[in-house]
């Protein structure tokens, strides 16, 4: 990662695995603390899906296994308490909680394919929430530059390309 690039402004974690294979990749080729480095300078982070994930402090997919750390917090199976069917797959609409982030995607429809969810240690993290047969999902975090969307807004057609637009112009 070369942020010392002057057309470097952020960085967006991709994700599409488990937990621990992405932290794996992640080691192997030293891109932790590059990425931490990345969010000590006070560039943009932006995790997607498992992305948003890995941001936080472990993950209990497969195995507990150390995250990022970049918040505090972990991710656990959506389905922990045998209340509703995983994967969460479909179109599910945003609730903005009490902030000012992404005020384009308020009751808009975003794409979620998951079966772990994150659990912020400190609430006011969460920015936006869906809810997912009676149990609310943390849809959007953010903590200073760090940011997570557990969506996909690269497929969820206009209203993501939206967000993402609005993303790189903060």
């Amino acid at each position: 990662i070369d942020y010392h690039d002057n057309n470097f402004n952020g960085l967006i974690i991709p994700g599409v695995g488990a937990f621990p294979s992405a932290m794996k990749i992640l080691e192997e080729n030293s891109l932790i603390n590059q990425i931490k480095d990345v969010s000590k300078k006070k560039f943009k982070i932006l995790g997607i899906c498992l992305g948003m994930q890995i941001l936080f402090s472990e993950g209990e997919e497969i195995k507990v296994t150390k995250g990022l750390d970049l918040m505090e917090g972990s991710v656990e199976k959506l389905n922990k308490n045998n209340t509703c069917k995983i994967p969460n797959i479909g179109w599910r609409e945003l609730k903005k909680k009490n902030n000012n982030l992404f005020e384009s995607s308020n009751k808009e429809k975003f794409y979620f394919v998951h079966s772990y969810v994150v659990k912020p240690k400190n609430k006011n993290l969460i920015k936006f929430t869906i809810d997912y047969e009676g149990i609310e999902i943390p849809a959007i975090v953010n903590h200073e530059n760090i940011y997570g969307f557990q969506f996909h807004p690269e497929k969820s057609g206009p209203v993501g390309l939206n967000l993402l637009k609005e993303f790189c112009e903060i």
